[in-house]
């Protein structure tokens, strides 16, 4: 074999492994990539975080400042913010149950006049245990999603059992939506507008090949 034969070959196997380097440092930077995005949308311990992560995050923040502190609520109780992209309220709401009654309050905020009202009211107790109960089947355990969504209703919440607070934050219609679906339908009562977030198709879609493919 000549000296040249010898040269081009020690370029192919030095190339080839330079290769396999880069192709292998790109699967783990998208593996850590696909990593983040599950756990920034994922069911998480403690209260949502109170930095700055996203500009959702700190929309979240703003419409729940108006409902009271997850840590002043009963050890059964549920606060969250919805903030639909195209729609024309966003709404805060607590919810407290205090044994006897449950007691709740809420913010609407209009998009388009940049104003804000209050509610107070309280909503039978069977109500809120079948409420919360499909709430927490829906919430508990979920490890988030490998894809990020631009449109749709972000929602925000805090869970509060037994002294034990979970959280959470997204925006996928095969998650958050049907969540979002149930709340403002069972809330649609009692929190003026709310019923605006309803979307009748939010099940079915959950449920279709766009869900189920990852």
């Amino acid at each position: 074999m000549s000296m040249l034969s010898l040269r081009l070959r020690k370029v192919a196997v030095t190339s080839l492994k330079s290769f396999g380097v880069l192709v292998a440092l790109v699967a783990i930077i998208y593996i850590v990539y696909l990593f983040a995005t599950m756990q920034a949308h994922s069911t998480r311990n403690g209260p949502l975080p109170k930095g700055n992560e996203s500009a959702v995050l700190s929309e979240a923040h703003q419409l729940l400042a108006g409902v009271p502190e997850i840590r002043d609520l009963s050890n059964d109780s549920l606060r969250f913010a919805a903030m639909p992209s195209f729609g024309k309220r966003w709404f805060a709401v607590a919810l407290s149950n205090n044994g006897k009654k449950v007691e709740g309050s809420a913010i609407i905020w209009d998009q388009e006049t940049k104003t804000k009202s209050t509610s107070q009211f309280s909503i039978p107790l069977p109500v809120y245990l079948r409420m919360t109960g499909a709430f927490d089947n829906q919430v508990d355990g979920y490890w988030g999603e490998a894809r990020g969504w631009t449109d749709g209703t972000s929602l925000a919440f805090e869970r509060k059992r037994g002294g034990r607070i979970v959280s959470g934050m997204g925006n996928s219609p095969c998650h958050y939506a049907v969540i979002t679906n149930a709340l403002a339908r069972d809330l649609s009562g009692y929190v003026p507008n709310i019923a605006e977030l309803i979307e009748p198709a939010a099940e079915s879609y959950a449920q279709s090949q766009n869900c189920n493919a990852f």
